[in-house]
């Protein structure tokens, strides 16, 4: 039986994420840029040169050249694959200008769109089929912008109507 004083004490909250995960994200998280070099369109080859000695350091850089193959969901890996390549993906977005990050998201959106093969029984499918697929590019690229951008995404997502990627671009520019 315990006594009135030991209830009344507040105990912490569990913390959601395993111990594991949250010293992933304690020890590779960092405050600093990881690199003074802005990815700008025009100075790839130093940008580059600059993230990856960052991410080889991390021992990251399997995320970067495609050889670290995410396990299945139900894995008891998974959590931490999804950790490390989301991690691994905000070095890389923090790395650029907001100006480039949007266009190279419609760039890779575009070779994507290329590659699909979809046969259509009627044009109304085609067309609610772009709109849902819009829909999900502009939650993802929003969830993606660093916390100094808290505000303006705040006001996109609290819109009735989502406006299109380049409305969204032209308000978070």
């Amino acid at each position: 039986m315990t006594s009135e004083a030991d209830s009344s004490v507040a105990k912490p909250a569990p913390n959601p994420l395993p111990s594991n995960l949250q010293s992933i994200i304690t020890s590779e998280n960092s405050l600093f840029p990881i690199t003074d070099h802005k990815f700008n369109g025009s100075n790839y080859n130093q940008w580059s040169h600059s993230v990856m000695i960052f991410i080889c350091e991390k021992g990251k850089e399997d995320y970067i050249i495609g050889t670290t193959v995410p396990p299945e969901e139900s894995s008891a890996r998974y959590r931490i694959w999804k950790v490390e390549n989301h991690m691994v993906m905000s070095w890389l977005l923090n790395s650029m200008t907001i100006t480039d990050y949007f266009n190279a998201l419609i760039r890779y959106w575009h070779q994507l769109d290329m590659l699909e093969d979809i046969e259509w029984h009627c044009p109304e499918d085609n067309q609610q089929y772009k709109k849902i697929l819009e829909k999900e590019r502009i939650y993802k690229s929003l969830l993606c912008l660093n916390k100094e951008f808290d505000e303006v995404r705040g006001r996109i997502l609290s819109i009735k109507t989502l406006p299109s990627v380049r409305e969204v671009f032209s308000e978070v520019c």
